[in-house]
């Protein structure tokens, strides 16, 4: 468990706020019109942008997880970032895969890097069953539309005995750094958040860690390592809002985790070594 404060970053004043929010969702509209996206795709915020620096914190966050020697990785939505598949190859991976929702690379320019660059539509992976050893994900399991058949997917795609390895915002996208409000996405029903977020970038499917344990061990996850990531100043403001009453305190705290979770045989058996098969005595 790691204990930090996210509300010590300086808030945007409101006016920048709603500004960013219309930029951002007029990008993702423009995204959506193919003779418009070759325009507004270098415009487009997808994390780190191409950072080496940042892109080599990541593989050490990685091959912290799990020894990627030898290892065919596929990496989910990494943006305009190929440089952590292109530097996990130098370290020895033999195969990588990026695999995207938008074309942000050339198939060509990719494989200059080592890398096998593929679209999908975000529901069905581009890749055939039990052939990847590793699933890299960071900071694009929250914008899953379905969570349990895109965990379903991932499952479907790793060796007996691979791992998936995360990293995971908890928090309303609109409002991350505003104290009292990084859970603001919750107070609304399902139907209204899908009208508020429709656009992809800012859409999370605003599932708590406790939610997400249960779903990895449904899909057939065994949790390997998990990392919670808490603020009690969170906990402390969360308490206050009705909306949130039905969390526990772990919930309430836990803004963001990383973790890794080893494919089992096979479903049931995941659900047992987490401890989340439910039997009814009635």
């Amino acid at each position: 468990m790691t204990t930090e404060n996210p509300t010590l970053h300086t808030p945007l004043s409101g006016l920048r706020q709603l500004l960013t929010m219309a930029k951002s969702m007029a990008i993702n509209l423009l995204l959506a019109i193919p003779w418009m996206r070759r325009l507004v795709l270098p415009t487009h915020v997808t994390g780190m942008d191409g950072n080496e620096e940042q892109a080599r914190e990541l593989l050490r966050f990685f091959e912290g997880m799990a020894d990627i020697r030898d290892a065919v990785i596929l990496e989910l939505g990494p943006g305009k970032t190929l440089e952590t598949l292109q530097f996990a190859r130098e370290r020895g991976a033999r195969y990588v895969i990026a695999a995207d929702i938008v074309a942000y690379h050339s198939e060509e320019a990719a494989q200059q890097r080592g890398v096998d660059y593929r679209l999908f539509d975000g529901a069905t992976l581009p890749v055939a069953d039990a052939s990847v050893d590793m699933v890299w994900a960071c900071y694009c399991m929250q914008h899953f539309r379905d969570p349990q058949a895109m965990l379903q997917e991932i499952h479907r795609v790793l060796r007996p005995g691979g791992t998936l390895i995360c990293r995971v915002d908890l928090r309303d996208h609109y409002h991350m750094f505003h104290r009292g409000k990084q859970y603001d996405c919750l107070r609304h029903s399902a139907r209204v958040w899908r009208w508020i977020a429709w656009n992809r970038s800012s859409y999370v499917n605003r599932l708590r860690l406790s939610e997400w344990q249960r779903l990895l061990g449904e899909a057939g996850f065994r949790t390997s390592k998990l990392v919670p990531h808490e603020d009690v100043q969170l906990l402390k403001d969360n308490r206050s809002h009705n909306y949130l009453s039905h969390l526990d305190d772990r919930d309430l705290k836990t803004y963001r985790f990383d973790g890794s979770f080893r494919r089992t045989l096979c479903i049931l058996l995941g659900a047992l070594l987490n401890g989340l098969l439910i039997v009814d005595h009635g």
